[in-house]
């Protein structure tokens, strides 16, 4: 069955300004902000490398999510320090209001690299460390056991190879969209935690 039938996929969340919005964890100590923060995977590698299960004490950047806590001086005076730099004039910035806010999906229980000269890689993210645009969200639609989360990433990783679908570009360039992962043919869940 289609993946898309009990899943959906969302790209991670476009900042428009990772520069102001991604943090290393050290910066945002000393800045103090860790409060208004997310663990958040910022690069391929962290998936790739992540042997099917991502961990956010083994993630080095953090999202600033001016949604947490309460507003104080130290968030106050980055924001500012942002605007002097310029980041609310950016495209995506600039049509949020206000444009310091995020938003986004929540953290998916399953994150995937969608574009690499490999097929995806798949990890669980049961910390649920935040994403951006560089990777895919996997969501399911229905609340299921973690069982099953953990069952759908090994069978993804363990038949990557032979999944059909995104685009192939020069290079062996290959990129799946959203729609491409949600057209992915998967066992059904109640399946996956039985399969061998």
């Amino acid at each position: 069955m289609p993946l898309g039938s009990y899943a959906h996929v969302h790209r991670g969340v476009a900042t428009g300004a990772n520069d102001f919005f991604i943090l290393s964890r050290d910066e945002a100590r000393i800045r103090g902000l860790e409060r208004h923060t997310r663990p958040c995977l910022v690069r391929a590698a962290e998936v790739i490398t992540a042997g099917g299960v991502v961990r956010a004490g083994k993630l080095d950047h953090v999202l600033l999510d001016t949604g947490i806590g309460a507003n104080d001086a130290a968030l106050h005076a980055y924001v500012k320090e942002g605007q002097r730099r310029g980041a609310h004039q950016r495209y995506l910035c600039s049509h949020r209001k206000p444009w310091w806010r995020v938003g986004g999906s929540p953290p998916p229980p399953i994150v995937a690299t969608y574009m690499a000269r490999q097929a995806p890689v798949f990890a669980v993210n049961p910390e649920r460390c935040q994403i951006v645009n560089v990777f895919h969200g996997i969501h399911f639609r229905e609340a299921v056991d973690e069982s099953i989360v953990w069952a759908l990433t090994d069978w993804l990783n363990a038949n990557r190879e032979t999944l059909l679908g995104g685009r192939t570009y020069q290079g062996g360039l290959r990129k799946f969209e959203p729609a491409d992962l949600e057209a992915i043919l998967v066992p059904p869940p109640h399946r996956l935690c039985c399969s061998e």
